[in-house]
């Protein structure tokens, strides 16, 4: 996984950003060479309205361009995200797809603060009409090389964690 820390990510971050953050991928990617590392997973660094015209499409124009394999980068659905455009940007660049169950429930329950954990999973097919499998687009699951399998941390503030992650026991 990618850190989520690079210049890529920054506030008005342009193409000097991405490619210093490229370099420090491929140098990540050189380092642990050594456990057979061949596949990074990548958060998109936008909405991707327009996916061939992103930063992200750019990055992964350079991570091509040094002689890595676009097969090999695969991009992650990040909370509120449109699958869609990020289907899209695989498709036309080559990528692969992760799929984060958190950040996918994130994203669908956005609207949902104040309903009852418990309560949140039947909230979310009440308020959409969709289950798990209609959230996620036609297609898209075929691109899927790795799935990040973890709950929605539960929204109290004391056990709010960073990423928003939570054990799979928090599912029902």
């Amino acid at each position: 996984h990618l850190p989520l820390d690079l210049p890529f990510y920054a506030s008005g971050a342009g193409p000097k950003e991405a490619r210093q953050s490229l370099n420090i991928c491929l140098e990540l990617m050189r380092k642990t060479a050594f456990l057979k590392t061949k596949k990074a997973v990548l958060h998109p660094t936008c909405d991707l309205k327009s996916p061939s015209e992103s930063l992200t499409a750019y990055f992964i124009k350079l991570w091509v361009k040094s002689g890595r394999e676009a097969s090999d980068l695969l991009l992650e659905n990040q909370p509120g995200q449109n699958l869609l455009h990020l289907q899209a940007l695989a498709a036309q660049s080559g990528c692969g797809l992760c799929l984060d169950l958190a950040h996918l429930f994130m994203g669908v329950k956005q609207g949902l603060k104040h309903a009852p954990e418990r309560q949140k999973e039947q909230s979310v097919q009440q308020e959409t009409g969709c289950t798990l499998q209609q959230l996620i687009p036609r297609g898209y699951l075929e691109k899927v090389q790795m799935l990040h399998l973890n709950a929605m941390q539960p929204s109290s503030k004391g056990n709010q964690t960073q990423s928003g992650h939570a054990a799979l026991t928090a599912l029902s």
